[in-house]
């Protein structure tokens, strides 16, 4: 019956290996992700009013992370190399104001990670 309808049975393990295949690679591109605030801080340094002037507002800054089965790939001071991005864009001393999203992309055995970190630049009063 099965000769008739051109199936073989040789040709099972082949089907069998390809469904497996699929799954493996939907599971892989379907696993999911977040975006997430992390933090808000009043500020990146000590400071009280009138001691600085907000040079520019809405700076922001980013950095990116790499895991692999877990495992850092990348450097692991995200929050504070995105900081520093932000606060370099500017030539400012410091930031005011600052919030924090941390978004992530899982892979299964690849994890993507993206800090954004936003604040408005101040340079210090002197």
């Amino acid at each position: 019956m099965s000769s008739r309808l051109g199936i073989q049975k040789g040709n099972q393990p082949m089907k069998s290996a390809f469904q497996t295949l699929s799954l493996a690679l939907a599971a892989l591109c379907l696993t999911g992700c977040i975006t997430s605030p992390v933090s808000i801080s009043p500020s990146s340094i000590p400071l009280n009013r009138g001691e600085y002037t907000v040079v520019q507002e809405d700076v922001h800054g980013r950095a990116f992370g790499l895991y692999i089965f877990g495992w850092p790939i990348s450097e692991m001071r995200q929050m504070a190399k995105a900081r520093d991005r932000a606060t370099d864009s500017a030539g400012a001393d410091a930031l005011v104001d600052i919030t924090c999203d941390y978004s992530i992309i899982n892979l299964m055995l690849l994890q993507f990670t993206w800090t954004t970190v936003r604040g408005d630049a101040v340079q210090l009063n002197e």
